[in-house]
């Protein structure tokens, strides 16, 4: 934004000196990009200024859009710039196998909770851009199921284009998910949500910059940024990162420059299902009885305590036989 703090007219000139950076005319998106643009600003008059970038390679572009006075009798005792910084090509992480319903919402199912020890379930990011870029993969469950056991692999990794990576979702049920699903009679839970956060190469090296620079200086850095400073196995940072030159205030902007996409994680129980599987860590709730054969009395063991048995069970024997079919 150009503002005229004077009580004067005010005629600039505007320039740039590379040619992937373009001034839009009349400041107008419709209008062709020129190289260099004039300006008349009224005393205390502000006007937006709209610059374009429009790369030719892939690769870094860093230039300057100048401020000159027009003016003759107006003498410019120091140079007015804004630096300009871009960077050629893009990335575009997608997601595949999972399902989207039609207000754009993604669902994945585990299946169904009968007597399996272990659910999995696989979903595919491709990269479709042309350039390196990274996925970050979260999970967060839902309040009643707190404490699920759900592990995502790999939930960290760097895409090439064109390179597509499988990931796998895990949930191993607990016997207080069960009691979760029996007690509320739920059909079909939402576990929780998979975050999944993408984007450049690029990018996750401005913001491991930014964020050094904003520790260096005392500043506050947001969680998504202290996460994805991290390093990842396999990362693709390009040299020419050196040649951007930007202050902490740009870490907000590069953070909207970020995809986020939100997956929720369901699973369905047979209400036909009665039986619980067995889990070797949970052997306490499951306990035989044994009869004694060596009394007349009716008696059961429990560990180590005698119950007597109150209740009478009839008919004491049941005769099942085979359907028959009658030819007339």
């Amino acid at each position: 934004m150009g503002l005229n703090r004077t009580s004067k007219k005010l005629c600039l000139r505007l320039s740039v000196s590379r040619h992937e950076f373009k001034i839009r005319k009349d400041n107008r998106l419709d209008s062709d990009p020129l190289r260099a643009a004039k300006i008349a600003l009224l005393p205390h008059e502000s006007r937006v200024i709209i610059v374009s970038f429009i790369p030719t390679k892939i690769g870094a572009a860093v230039d300057e859009l100048n401020f000159t006075s027009l003016d003759p009798n107006l003498q410019q005792t120091k140079k007015q710039c804004i630096r300009l910084f871009g960077y050629g090509g893009y990335g575009k992480v997608e997601l595949h196998n999972v399902t989207k319903d039609t207000t754009g919402k993604f669902w994945l199912s585990l299946g169904k909770l009968d007597d399996q020890n272990t659910l999995k379930q696989n979903f595919s990011m491709k990269n479709m851009g042309t350039v390196p870029s990274f996925a970050h993969i979260s999970f967060h469950a839902k309040e009643l199921f707190a404490y699920a056991n759900v592990k995502i692999v790999p939930s960290s990794f760097v895409l090439i284009p064109n390179q597509q990576i499988e990931v796998e979702v895990t949930y191993i049920p607990s016997i207080d998910d069960h009691k979760v699903f029996r007690q509320s009679s739920i059909i079909m839970a939402d576990l929780g949500n998979i975050f999944v956060i993408s984007g450049t190469e690029v990018n996750r090296g401005r913001l491991r910059r930014l964020s050094r620079k904003c520790t260096e200086k005392g500043l506050e850095v947001d969680e998504v940024s202290n996460i994805l400073k991290e390093k990842i196995q396999g990362e693709l940072m390009p040299l020419d990162l050196s040649q951007f030159r930007e202050s902490p205030n740009s870490l907000r902007e590069i953070l909207k420059l970020l995809t986020r996409n939100e997956i929720t994680l369901t699973l369905e129980q047979d209400p036909e299902q009665t039986l619980m599987p067995q889990y070797p860590d949970d052997s306490g709730m499951f306990q035989s009885l044994c009869q004694d054969s060596t009394s007349n009395s009716t008696a059961f063991y429990l560990e180590n305590s005698t119950v007597p048995i109150s209740c009478k069970l009839e008919p004491t024997s049941i005769i099942l036989t085979p359907p028959t079919k009658n030819k007339r």
